[in-house]
């Protein structure tokens, strides 16, 4: 599947940032024309949660901006297609994931990540962001200034051509591989335990 080098994907709860990466990415647009945003998951359990006035902002958000496509739900089919093509994905979110799987599979599919340091995506992306292949950024995203981190990031990757450098083993991640190593390590702990 070609990469589309202008594409990025949101696939998480939407109430998970997604305000705030349009919000980022209408900056990051000033310089790269051609970015667009392609959000799955759905925003229509948000109002069965108590989040309609969130709902109904995040559907105005993206009514205003021809440049999102909202996919909504996803197959995991189509959602693993839609991160093949897809370059980049950001994610300025204040929730606290226990381990953000989405992020595995975006690194995987060949998706660099620009991402909030926080929660569960920290040990996650630690080891990929580590050969840099993904980004995370000690910031919650709020004020002008916080955006402008995102907004700086998001450009000198793109810049970079960042997403070219993403090569994630995906058998490094899978259900067997792991499982495998927590049964060595339950069979010969550490001696510091």
């Amino acid at each position: 599947i070609e990469k589309d080098p202008n594409r990025f994907v949101f696939s998480s709860s939407p109430d998970r940032g997604l305000d705030r990466a349009m919000l980022v990415l209408d900056r990051v647009r000033e310089e790269f024309p051609d970015v667009t945003l392609f959000v799955h998951y759905g925003i229509e359990h948000l109002a069965r949660y108590g989040h309609g006035d969130m709902q109904a902002m995040l559907k105005k958000m993206m009514d205003e901006r021809p440049w999102v496509s909202y996919v909504g739900k996803t197959n995991q089919t189509d959602l693993m297609q839609s991160f093949a093509k897809s370059a980049y994905a950001i994610q300025p979110s204040d929730f606290i994931e226990t381990s953000c799987i989405s992020a595995l599979e975006r690194s995987a599919c060949g998706v660099y990540q620009i991402m909030r340091k926080v929660g569960g995506v920290v040990d996650t992306l630690q080891p990929i962001e580590s050969e840099g292949m993904a980004q995370t950024i000690d910031s919650d995203c709020i004020s002008p200034g916080q955006y402008q981190i995102y907004v700086d990031s998001t450009k000198q990757a793109m810049r970079e051509e960042a997403y070219k450098r993403v090569k994630v083993d995906a058998h490094k991640y899978a259900w067997e591989t792991v499982a495998s190593e927590w049964l060595e390590f339950f069979e010969s702990p550490p001696s510091n335990l």
